[in-house]
């Protein structure tokens, strides 16, 4: 008897693994007649979901989904998976599943307040949300949510005219965002709210367009957060600024108010943050590339191996009780405003890091009481050192009498160290001479994080020995967000998505179409290596040096 209750729990706890069906629908399915198989295929997602259990996989067959059938509202929640069975909404091929709102209704919108549980273990994979009344995705009071491989652009509040937010999350614990990629209209295009360990994780942003009460738009929007990573993320081509302020019910004015990476917020602390491997490339839309500003003194924010050029302006700690805060490893050039900020300077450490090229200060605020600002590469910048800041023994600069141009190589060896934005060159000025032994400036040629890996599991952080480039789906980006246009009712300008990345034009050896990979590989006007694509150069790296940040 013992034996046959212990078998009756066991299959009580493992039903829903054991009951997962695979489910489908279609733009031709039949909500009557359906069986929700591939060949009789469901019409709308809101039916779809009420023949579901936790665990179910629906698979959504190629085409455009549209009314009020498809979209998920509060009351008609996805079933919870579990740990080892998530319930999945899948695109049966990435990037040819569009959920459109047709700018009258939200998409997805989750919120668990006051459930017990709240909804969880719920994934999205391979869909593109567009086109709605609101935030495209929201989700709040949730844990253990995944969206892999989606896309999602232009969320506007119907009823003031202002931008939403392409995707929204709050009060989430524990949440993947993994090869996702978003463009077009919002005002905080990936926003992060008073939630706690979170992964963005080669996620892609353009800033095309965006219009707030407040003036404040962001690419990266990490608010009151804590325990997040940005891992190989990209924010790109915002190289005309349609960023503007709603200063009544019809008027809008042009604000710089634009942040790319805007971490901090007076909701609470913003502790633990971490970003990696992440390029904010040809960038001009408005303010800072990255701002981390609290009134909780934030603790272990770090951003390290990431690469800001052509930008507005440079990186700035706001708030002098900021502790822990570590610029490291990082390529800053060209910025029209300044470089690396840490204001006053408590806590600040900014080392191995290159500056170059910037119309104001490289380095300001970044002294602190251990010293330990050091070891960076500061050249052509309007001044080098500001207020706060000084020439450390190991820094190359003309104030060490040691300058480097990282460009050219002259001054210098002659090699140049900066042929490619995305590594340092082999025997340059810059080959390993870094604190730690390594490269000085940024060094971007794996995926961090493995795939699907939430926050604490093995391997969610680490640098890991696959190569990050060819960038995963780029030419479905790329296809995607080349069709974008805007026309700016202030200016009467045309803002097109064929530029920077996705104009129609070729590489550098004169013959292969521009692709995401090869449009930074080749911004410094380097032809991109001819084995890229084959791997073999960088697998070659990976055997030459066991540590795999090199």
């Amino acid at each position: 008897m013992k034996n046959f209750y212990k078998i009756i729990i066991i299959l009580l706890f493992c039903t829903g693994t054991v009951n997962a069906a695979t489910y489908y629908m279609a733009t031709d399915g039949n909500n009557t007649t359906g069986n929700g198989s591939s060949v009789t295929p469901w019409l709308t997602l809101q039916y779809s979901i009420s023949n579901m259990i936790g665990g179910d996989t629906l698979i959504i067959k190629d085409g455009t989904y549209t009314g009020d059938g498809n979209t998920i509202y509060p009351w008609e929640y996805p079933p919870d998976g579990s740990e080892g069975a998530y319930t999945v909404f899948k695109a049966e091929h990435i990037g040819e599943v569009t959920f459109d709102g047709e700018g009258v209704r939200q998409l997805i919108d989750i919120n668990g307040n006051g459930m017990n549980p709240q909804p969880c273990y719920i994934q999205f994979d391979g869909i593109i949300f567009r086109n709605s009344d609101g935030n495209c995705v929201s989700i709040v009071y949730a844990n253990h949510i995944k969206i892999l491989r989606c896309g999602m652009y232009n969320a506007k509040y119907v009823s003031d005219g202002t931008s939403a937010s392409p995707l929204f999350f709050r009060y989430i614990d524990y949440a993947l965002v993994e090869d996702t990629y978003i463009w077009g209209e919002g005002k905080y295009k990936f926003y992060l709210l008073d939630s706690n360990h979170l992964i963005l994780r080669r996620c892609i942003e353009r800033f095309d367009f965006g219009i707030s009460t407040s003036g404040y738009h962001s690419s990266f929007r990490i608010y009151s957060c804590n325990h997040v990573e940005l891992q190989n993320c990209i924010s790109i081509d915002a190289d005309s600024s349609h960023s503007f302020k709603r200063v009544d019910s019809i008027t809008v004015i042009p604000t710089d108010a634009h942040f790319v990476i805007w971490s901090g917020g007076v909701n609470g602390p913003n502790d633990d943050v971490h970003i990696k491997g992440t390029i904010i490339l040809n960038n001009y839309c408005g303010g800072r590339a990255y701002i981390l500003q609290n009134s909780y003194q934030p603790q272990d924010n770090t951003l390290i191996n990431s690469v800001f050029w052509d930008i507005r302006n440079g990186l700035w700690t706001r708030l002098e009780v900021i502790e822990g805060t570590l610029f490291d490893h990082l390529t800053i050039g060209n910025s029209m405003g300044g470089g690396l900020t840490g204001e006053y300077g408590n806590g600040v450490i900014a080392k191995n890091n290159i500056v170059y090229g910037g119309v104001d200060y490289g380095l300001q605020w970044t002294n602190n009481p251990d010293s330990n600002s050091d070891y960076n590469v500061l050249y052509n910048n309007g001044y080098n050192y500001g207020s706060g800041a000084s020439f450390k023994p190991h820094d190359y600069s003309e104030e060490n009498s040691n300058e480097i141009n990282p460009l050219s190589g002259i001054p210098g060896n002659g090699i140049p160290s900066l042929k490619y934005l995305l590594r340092i060159e082999d025997g340059s000025d810059l080959d390993g001479t870094a604190s730690d032994g390594e490269d000085r400036g940024a060094t971007i040629l794996y995926k961090i994080g493995v795939d699907g890996t939430l926050w604490g599991e093995t391997g969610y952080d680490s640098v890991t020995n696959e190569p990050l480039w060819p960038f995963p789906n780029e030419d479905i980006i790329r296809e995607r967000m080349k069709t974008y246009i805007y026309v700016d009712t202030i200016s009467g300008d045309t803002l097109r998505g064929d530029r920077g990345f996705c104009k129609d034009t070729v590489q550098l050896n004169g013959i292969d179409e521009r692709t995401l990979t090869s449009y930074i590989w080749e911004y410094l006007g380097n032809q991109m290596p001819d084995s890229i694509y084959g791997m073999e150069e960088i697998r070659n790296r990976v055997k030459a040096y066991p540590n795999p940040c090199r």
